[in-house]
């Protein structure tokens, strides 16, 4: 008896705090799901993650369907969760406590900076990952076309290479990250440069000079992001002005000098910063001095529609730059309009015949970040051709949008209504103002198919991205003239592995979208 009773005091939990941990995890389940339904996906903040809104899968229409339901599922829920901000701002506070990296390509160091490390861009900046052949005359090729393009309308053209942070500062970085051999930035300007005969600028080596006049708190490049800051703009617009006047033979623009720039609040990180997609805004706060002209820029932001932004000086007289760029492009427009007529700043890196008739530039300038020669060169964009209705017959659709408010973001002041089965959007006066459409992806050459009922005459903007674009702010895009009344558009798309997301953008339309389809190209 006495030994059956001192088994059973040494028994397990009892029954009590069983109760009351089923307890606690009935809440926290009812606590997910209660936030999933009060804060459904369309209803939260996507952009400091730079991504869109999830939308559930519906219900597969074939026997693959179904296979792949159960992945699809997972991968909604794990963005739709309830209280997935908390969950993750909680991860990054920890991390950050444990010194742990962020992420995976994400690591800090013990001053509080971050380093992106993906494994094929350290490569290429240590040298072990060099250019072969074949890479070298890709890279040519695509250099030659698109000054050859630009030649054919009068055009300069360059190529401005935006250093890496880890580059500038190779000094802060652990020795087993330091370079081995010549990297890739070194051998496109000792290789590809000199084949291609085309104009190229390295802001390495004076971004480099200019983080020596670093201080505490006021750096180069922002400590938890990857871009310049402030001051760091103004030594890459000083650096490109400078190079500018000098291939045209012009006297050099007077810029402010260090001293004597306006520096007057600190300017908050978050417009450049990892703390919004790891949900750390709390945790990871940077705050560096801003810098302008005394009395301020001498330019004013005309417009911006879909992927493209204007920089106007005055009465826009003067030199015209186009800007083929990537994130880096708004960073250095700012202060190469203070010497130029019109800076127009396209978000892509893709040029094409259309963007230089639309903008008449006197210079054509493709701004990319290095990291990019790891990846692909920049090219030309054949043309869009719209096809004629009878065209279409016999094209087979290849997927359609599902037209619900519910699941279409809204940008700027867009308002949606359903509408007899279709969409009506309705644009403000501002271009920003858009409609994105969720398509299913392509992995060949498309035709987009848009049926739209026009109340009254406008230009609608078309705008798509390819499969290396993490989200909009590399658009490919196009212009529509819309008459009053029922209108079919069917665009012709020479971009492989395009994705599902399509932007419409415009200032005062309102439209009905009956359709939005792919239909497969011949």
């Amino acid at each position: 008896m006495g030994g059956v009773a001192q088994a059973g005091s040494t028994g397990g939990p009892s029954r009590g705090a069983n109760l009351w941990l089923c307890l606690a995890l009935c809440a926290a389940w009812c606590a997910v799901l209660g936030d999933a339904c009060l804060r459904p996906p369309s209803s939260r903040d996507w952009a400091g993650e730079k991504r869109v809104a999830p939308s559930a899968p519906s219900l597969p229409a074939s026997l693959g369907g179904w296979s792949t339901l159960p992945r699809r599922t997972e991968d909604w829920w794990s963005l739709a969760l309830g209280g997935r901000e908390f969950l993750l701002g909680a991860r990054t506070r920890l991390l950050l406590f444990l010194g742990a990296p962020l992420a995976r390509d994400l690591r800090g160091d013990d001053e509080g900076w971050l380093w992106y490390d993906p494994r094929w861009a350290l490569s290429a900046r240590r040298g072990t990952a060099p250019f072969d052949a074949a890479e070298i005359q890709h890279f040519v090729d695509a250099l030659r076309t698109s000054r050859e393009l630009c030649e054919t309308r009068g055009v300069r053209y360059g190529f401005v290479l935006c250093p890496d942070k880890e580059t500038v500062h190779a000094d802060r970085r652990p020795a087993h990250r330091a370079a081995l051999l010549p990297s890739r930035r070194e051998q496109f300007f000792a290789q590809v440069v000199p084949l291609a005969r085309a104009d190229a600028l390295d802001l390495a080596p004076a971004l480099v000079d200019e983080a020596r006049h670093d201080a505490p708190g006021d750096p180069t490049y922002f400590a938890l992001g990857t871009h310049w800051t402030p001051r760091g703009s103004w030594r890459a617009g000083v650096e490109c002005a400078t190079w500018l006047a000098a291939r045209e033979g012009a006297a050099v623009p007077a810029f402010v000098a260090r001293e004597q720039l306006w520096r007057p609040s600190l300017a908050p990180a978050f417009h450049d910063s990892w703390a919004g997609t790891l949900h750390g805004s709390g945790a990871m706060v940077e705050a560096v001095p801003d810098a302008a002209p005394p009395g301020g820029f001498a330019w004013r932001l005309a417009s911006s529609e879909a992927g493209l932004q204007r920089f106007v000086r005055g009465d826009g007289s003067g030199r015209r730059i186009l800007l083929c760029a990537d994130s880096f492009g708004p960073y250095l427009a700012t202060w190469l309009a203070e010497h130029a007529g019109e800076v127009v700043v396209a978000a892509s890196s893709s040029l094409s015949e259309e963007l230089l008739r639309a903008t008449r530039p006197d210079w054509c300038l493709h701004v990319v970040v290095e990291r990019q020669l790891a990846l692909a060169p920049p090219g030309v964009r054949q043309p869009v051709r719209r096809l004629e209705e009878a065209e279409l017959a016999g094209l087979p659709s290849a997927g359609r949008a599902v037209l619900d408010p519910s699941l279409a973001r809204a940008r700027g002041t867009t308002r949606l209504a359903a509408e007899a089965g279709g969409m009506r959007a309705r644009h403000g006066v501002s271009p920003l103002d858009g409609l994105v459409l969720a398509l299913p992806p392509r992995s060949s050459a498309s035709v987009l198919v848009l049926e739209l009922e026009v109340d009254r005459p406008g230009e609608l903007r078309v705008a798509w991205r390819g499969a290396s674009d993490a989200d909009f702010l590399r658009l490919r895009s196009h212009a529509l003239e819309l008459s009053a009344g029922r209108v079919l558009v069917a665009l012709q798309l020479a971009e492989h592995d395009l994705q599902g997301s399509v932007l419409l953008s415009g200032a005062d339309l309102d439209y009905l979208v009956r359709r939005a389809e792919w239909r497969e190209a011949r």
